[in-house]
């Protein structure tokens, strides 16, 4: 069996048991936190007919989805082009995918971050929401950069991960490559891998992202899941005193109002 089958298989018999339950299934433990406050804002008796189920990953959520068509998954867009969203979109049906780079996407827009704030705490800021946006928005420069990088390296390194580039070299001990065939796969590998060719795709990608408006780069571009710990809490530490990583993003969750980005999954799950 499988590592794939014991998680549908521990799914099954120790997480939803005989409940009937619908099974949502999601990358990690943070997508649990988020669409559990979500989804209790939507609608208050969503655990009666459903069960989140975190599996740890992408590219386990995408194989799960595979063996098991009546259950749904969601999963982060990430640099994903729109043709690859929809490209993944065909290949599986029961699959929705992240309008925004990431779960914490939702926690890094100044104004839906206000939004989110009791007046109390919005009270603390001497100039109230400008205050907030000067501290977010001042320290999207430096990352404008990252935000190129992760566009162009992370799906190189992705290809790079890719079984048959092991398995080329190490699947077979009995036709193990010899000399002269290694050095073709390792400059197959070099071809693909043109540093200068990565670099100014790299230039070329953070040119694009600097003329975009500052709301669409951090939804769709920045990598959240630091921002957010690394700016936006540390900023509202400083503005509205200390709270743990975790306290905060529940609050946040909690309060936000829902995104309408997130309504077609409302939909698909029936919690209209």
């Amino acid at each position: 069996m499988s590592k794939i089958d014991d998680l549908i298989k521990d799914i099954k018999t120790r997480q939803i048991g005989q409940t009937g339950k619908n099974v949502l299934v999601v990358e990690g433990p943070d997508d649990v936190l988020a669409f559990s406050a979500l989804m209790s804002k939507k609608k208050t008796t969503w655990e009666q007919s459903w069960h989140i189920a975190p599996v740890n990953g992408k590219s386990k959520v995408l194989d799960i989805l595979d063996k098991e068509p009546d259950w749904l998954g969601v999963i982060d867009r990430d640099e994903w082009t729109d043709a690859q969203v929809q490209q993944a979109a065909q290949q599986h049906r029961n699959l929705f995918v992240l309008p925004r780079f990431c779960i914490e996407s939702y926690l890094i827009v100044p104004n839906e971050i206000w939004s989110a704030l009791p007046p109390k705490q919005g009270g603390k800021l001497p100039n109230g929401f400008a205050d907030l946006d000067k501290d977010i928005r001042d320290n999207l420069g430096m990352w404008i950069r990252h935000a190129a990088l992760w566009q162009v390296i992370h799906p190189l390194y992705q290809q790079m991960r890719r079984s048959d580039n092991r398995d080329n070299i190490l699947d077979n001990p009995l036709q193990a490559p010899d000399q002269q065939r290694l050095l073709q796969i390792l400059q197959d590998w070099l071809d693909r891998f043109d540093p200068k060719v990565i670099a100014e795709q790299v230039d070329a990608t953070e040119q694009a992202l600097l003329v975009l408006p500052p709301d669409e780069l951090l939804t769709q571009h920045i990598y959240a899941k630091k921002f957010y710990p690394m700016v936006v809490h540390n900023a509202l530490n400083h503005r509205l005193g200390q709270k743990s990583e975790k306290e905060r993003v529940q609050a946040l969750f909690r309060f936000l109002p829902l995104p309408a980005d997130l309504a077609p999954l409302w939909v698909r799950m029936g919690l209209e």
